[in-house]
């Protein structure tokens, strides 16, 4: 498999565990690194690097500017930090949340507080929506991502339309 990984990063905590796990996704599935400093404010310029990983600075809404790398048939994952801390009571980050809600391919979220030796990928959890047949898409990854010497995990999930009915609770009866 070879593509593109976008690591989309804002300089927050998250930053350099980004990087360094878009960097071993990039080693997994023979891709390049298009690493992202998305800002409102901004000027888009030319790359500037962050710790010897080129940056390329973005001008734009978050979600605009990673949406439209998301789409692209080459981009193999894309690569942000969420937010807040594991554990906590408030969600993801809005653009977490909508990145995960709205990109067609693998999406790799990152905890700020990841330290630098836990930043290698050991498993991989694949949530499955619907059937339990992969796509195409998701068998490359996994064939990919076990074919390193990892382990891939897929996990059917299942939603109140695709949850089987149990006899063990009077609704369902």
């Amino acid at each position: 498999m070879s593509g593109r990984v976008v690591a989309a990063v804002d300089g927050g905590p998250a930053t350099r565990a980004v990087l360094d796990v878009a960097a071993e996704l990039c080693d997994i599935f023979d891709a390049e690194l298009d690493a992202l400093r998305v800002d409102e404010r901004a000027a888009p310029g030319p790359t500037s690097p962050l710790d010897g990983t080129p940056l390329r600075d973005v001008r734009g809404a978050a979600t605009a500017v990673i949406d439209e790398q998301a789409v692209r048939s080459e981009v193999v994952a894309v690569v942000l930090g969420a937010r807040t801390l594991p554990g906590a009571t408030a969600t993801l980050g809005h653009v977490p949340d909508h990145v995960i809600a709205n990109a067609p391919g693998m999406v790799v979220l990152v905890p700020p507080d990841l330290a630098p030796e836990c930043s290698t990928l050991d498993r991989l959890l694949i949530p499955v929506e619907g059937d339990a047949t992969l796509s195409s898409d998701a068998a490359a990854v996994i064939e990919a991502f076990e074919a390193s010497g990892r382990t891939a995990i897929g996990l059917h999930v299942l939603n109140p339309r695709t949850a089987p009915a149990h006899a063990d609770r009077w609704h369902d009866a």
